[in-house]
């Protein structure tokens, strides 16, 4: 039955990440202890396509998320030898971000998010183990937050643990943004493969491998698209060449990379990332998300780190499960 708990503890970190891949807003890599992460990221300015040297991008993230556990319950039943828990998180997160727009446009422009929601997990030893989120949110530039656009988004998926080794990830998980509503299936599988070392493939967002040589490293190779979507004011430039508006920032990419967890003690853990960002994509669309500009940027590499630190226990901590997040 332990077992069973563990491979469920990692099918849930895989599930979601599928979430923070779909919208920025959301980044619940770290849902079962009550803990403040901060993070940032930097990727280098690359020169935008078919430009020469005379139009580049690259940007600069900033991010802290606070997990705090709201309501837990177990409820155990003798006659069927059963074990079944519940708990609910509550999710705040605020984020930061520099785009670096060269001679795009003439000012320099800072890009702020915030979310707050809820995400919930039921565990069943003889039933089915369920994981869901809801959240709201707005992602703006310092000059559209008096005509700020909510965000929304969540997911609901279903663990089911095949074996000892094996957990399957399907669900249901939609966002919100802008005027633009946009559901995706997700299905993934789960194996894990020892104590150290595990596998996930959760579609669409993720490929994953993890390898922990020791008790206080955890390595990580994954391949994962995300990006960056918000509002975004403009000036009678050379670019729009319109009046001031609020139009619609959005970028993409997909990644490449290789990350080290690194645990200094119970309640302080260090990541460190790095890798390659390719299919960079970076559009601009009016307020009915109608295309104005758009360019194709070239690959490039990025680096980040995050700094978690634990603010206690819960009922589903993440050492029970087997890993450590």
């Amino acid at each position: 039955m332990l077992q069973k708990i563990k491979l469920f503890g990692v099918a849930v970190m895989a599930a979601a990440i599928w979430s923070g891949a779909q919208a920025q807003s959301l980044d619940l890599n770290y849902v079962f202890r009550p803990n403040i992460k901060i993070g940032a990221e930097y990727t280098p300015e690359q020169s935008i396509q078919n430009s020469g040297d005379s139009l580049k991008f690259g940007l600069i993230r900033g991010n802290v998320q606070l997990v705090i556990p709201l309501k837990s319950r177990v409820q155990v039943s003798f006659p069927n030898l059963d074990v079944k828990a519940k708990q609910i998180f509550w999710n705040i997160n605020a984020g930061y971000r520099q785009p670096q727009l060269g001679s795009l446009v003439q000012d320099q422009r800072h890009l702020y998010s915030f979310s707050t929601g809820i995400t919930g997990v039921k565990v069943g030893l003889r039933s089915s183990f369920w994981f869901y989120n809801v959240s709201v949110g707005l992602s703006e530039s310092e000059n559209t937050l008096e005509k700020w656009k909510p965000t929304a988004g969540g997911f609901l998926a279903k663990i089911h643990v095949h074996n000892l080794k094996t957990a399957y990830v399907y669900g249901i998980g939609a966002f919100y943004s802008n005027g633009a509503f946009v559901p995706a299936p997700i299905f993934g599988v789960v194996k894990r493969f020892s104590k150290k070392s595990n596998f996930a493939l959760i579609l669409p967002a993720q490929i994953r491998y993890s390898y922990a040589p020791s008790k206080s490293v955890r390595l990580s190779w994954q391949i994962s698209p995300s990006g960056l979507r918000a509002g975004f004011a403009t000036a009678p430039d050379s670019l729009f060449g319109r009046k001031s508006e609020r139009i619609l920032f959005n970028y993409s990419q997909l990644r490449g990379s290789m990350g080290i967890n690194i645990r200094f003690s119970k309640q302080a853990q260090l990541q460190l990332e790095g890798g390659w960002a390719t299919r960079r994509r970076l559009a601009f669309a009016d307020a009915d998300r109608n295309t104005i500009h758009k360019y194709k940027i070239n690959a490039g590499a990025y680096v980040g780190a995050t700094l978690q630190l634990s603010l206690g226990k819960s009922l589903l901590d993440s050492q029970n499960f087997g890993f450590d997040l």
